[in-house]
């Protein structure tokens, strides 16, 4: 299921999608935040990270929120794979390739800071942002 979430203060047509892929590792050792219901802790997150992607882009369209628990060691806190994929609409074109370096860069490190307020610690595995030079798809 797509989730859409829309900047309702721009007004202008977007002319290009901008695709995020976002995944990180999270412990939950003596965080408060339990995977008890993984359905709304996914809500959450998807949440939380739409509202900061609309402060960059005129939409975000989530895909897909994922968590996974990965196999621990005894002893170890259990270690939590989220993924997150979203279609961001915009209607301003990357200026260059350290624009979109500029931009990863900030997504990790705002996203990575909001994960760290839910869990104990928090590792980047990856944040990729690819430009697509088409109009995104809105949700009717």
């Amino acid at each position: 299921m797509v989730i859409c979430h829309y900047n309702n203060y721009v007004e202008r047509q977007p002319n290009c999608t901008y695709l995020v892929h976002l995944a990180f590792l999270c412990a939950n050792e003596s965080s408060e935040f339990f995977l008890f219901n993984t359905e709304q802790e996914e809500a959450l997150i998807e949440d939380l990270a739409a509202q900061y992607l609309l402060t960059l882009f005129d939409g975000v369209m989530v895909d897909e929120v994922r968590f996974l628990q990965t196999e621990t060691t005894y002893g170890q806190a259990p270690l939590y794979m989220l993924s997150i994929h979203a279609r961001c609409p915009h209607h301003i074109f990357p200026a260059s390739s350290q624009k979109i370096a500029m931009l990863e860069y900030s997504i990790e490190s705002t996203v990575g800071g909001i994960l760290t307020e839910l869990f104990s610690a928090v590792y980047v595995e990856e944040v990729e942002v690819q430009f697509v030079p088409v109009r995104g798809e809105y949700c009717a």
